[in-house]
């Protein structure tokens, strides 16, 4: 049974001081946008003489090796609501949200940013609609409140964490799928159960600030794994998020269904450099079964490597020079949508390759597979989601079954066939140099 404690507090009630933002946790990302809402909705509940506004909920992990009160959800408006109190008040007085504010826990740069332009805009606000601060100080401090959950097992907060944000409309699946897998780590000691949940948060932070992890579960997980059973895939969301739930109490006796017998990688040289020394497990497959728990995350990081591997990192590895040259010239600068729904089927279909095949499928098919996907965008005048949903099921099928390279020859007939281009056709200048240079086609 899960034990929590759950209270009402108003705003000057809760403890500041014991709140700590554990490394697990996400930069602050709220934007003058998200503030802005809050600021307003502040003022027009005093308009509106409220006497009490709830600020939603907060859950806490009460840590008992440190004695702190650990945020698991709140984060964004515990601290966007300290910086109001802090600009609010006189300064004379020093309130707890400034002692929180002034721990130190906020050290990633995209944290600072976003504290540091909130508070200019706070501060403006301030200056320019508020007759008397002091009124809306005191009554942010007594009159808006919050309810506070108090959990003491961090499995536990992350269960009340999945089932408080299931009906959200912000939370992303893929976060919904982290609490669903964290609850399955069962006796294992809470500093494992952290470990696995920093390293899954610090695969999403990048300093381009793009989520990575969603991207990968999204594109080249999800609809890679739906499409492989035949069938178009759609977006990744939480009402599909079962994909990712697998089994937890049953014992699979064949839980990674890869294809490339690993007794075989110990002694067919062919196969001992698949992936040569990058890291990445040789018995794992995008499609295999799901194993609840610490399997699941070791799965996603498994890929989270090869993602990065590929797509950001190719050109720091000698053995992928190749690819990192071809990525670039091909890959790089498209600025129409459809060009993107392809580019992230192209992706999909290479690291499927390089996952059964290694580096030497990748190197044997990676401009057919480009030929495949992109002289769609040729032969279409308008490429729409909905279409690259139900494109390539059939040959991700193909490949997914594949036992060795001559299987995936198949490519190549629809690959080069000969491209019938629409009157008027929005076309692309990368794809077409593309097919221009390595097949002689003459786009233009």
């Amino acid at each position: 049974m899960t034990e929590f404690n759950a209270s009402i507090l108003q705003l000057q009630d809760l403890e500041f001081s014991l709140f700590n933002i554990p490394d697990y946790q996400r930069p602050y990302i709220w934007s003058i946008k998200e503030t802005r809402q809050l600021w307003e909705d502040i003022l027009l509940s005093i308009e509106q003489k409220k006497n009490d506004y709830r600020i939603g909920t907060i859950i806490l992990h009460n840590n008992k090796e440190t004695h702190r009160l650990d945020i698991v959800d709140g984060q964004q408006r515990l601290t966007t609501l300290s910086l109001l109190l802090y600009l609010l008040s006189d300064k004379s007085v020093e309130l707890p949200c400034q002692c929180f504010l002034e721990q130190k826990q906020f050290l990633h740069k995209n944290s600072i940013e976003n504290i540091q332009n909130n508070a200019i805009e706070i501060q403006q606000w301030i200056n320019d609609e508020l007759e008397d601060s002091e009124i809306v100080l005191k009554y942010v401090l007594t009159q808006c409140s919050m309810v506070e959950i108090r959990v003491n097992s961090i499995t536990e907060a992350f269960q009340m964490f999945d089932s408080q944000n299931g009906r959200g409309l912000t939370l992303e699946a893929y976060n919904l799928l982290k609490a669903y897998h964290l609850r399955y780590f069962g006796d294992l000691p809470e500093e494992e159960k952290i470990l696995h949940d920093r390293t899954w948060e610090s695969s999403a932070r990048n300093n381009d600030e793009k989520d990575y992890l969603k991207q990968l579960i999204d594109e080249q997980l999800y609809r890679t794994r739906i499409w492989s059973r035949h069938y178009p895939a759609y977006s990744f969301t939480k009402k599909t998020i079962g994909e990712f739930k697998g089994c937890g109490t049953c014992n699979l006796k064949y839980p990674y269904q890869n294809f490339v017998n690993s007794q075989q990688l110990k002694t067919d040289s062919k196969n001992v450099v698949r992936f040569a020394d990058d890291g990445l497990s040789p018995i794992t497959q995008i499609n295999q079964s799901i194993v609840n728990g610490t399997s699941f995350f070791e799965y996603i990081q498994n890929y989270v490597k090869m993602y990065k591997l590929l797509f950001l990192q190719s050109h720091l590895h000698q053995h992928l020079m190749f690819f990192a040259d071809f990525y670039k010239d091909y890959c790089i600068g498209f600025k129409k949508k459809g060009d993107y729904y392809l580019l992230e089927l192209y992706k999909s279909l290479v690291m499927l390759v390089f996952d059964k095949f290694g580096i030497v499928g990748l190197k044997k098919y990676h401009q057919l597979l480009y030929a495949y996907v992109f002289r769609f965008r040729l032969e279409k005048k308008f490429v729409k989601f909905d279409s690259v949903a139900q494109f390539p099921a059939g040959t991700i099928t193909q490949i997914h079954h594949a036992k060795d390279l001559l299987d995936l020859n198949f490519i190549k007939k629809p690959a080069l066939a000969d491209i019938h281009k629409q009157v008027n056709n929005h076309n692309n200048g990368i794809v077409e140099r593309f097919f221009n240079q390595y097949f002689n086609v003459n786009i233009r």
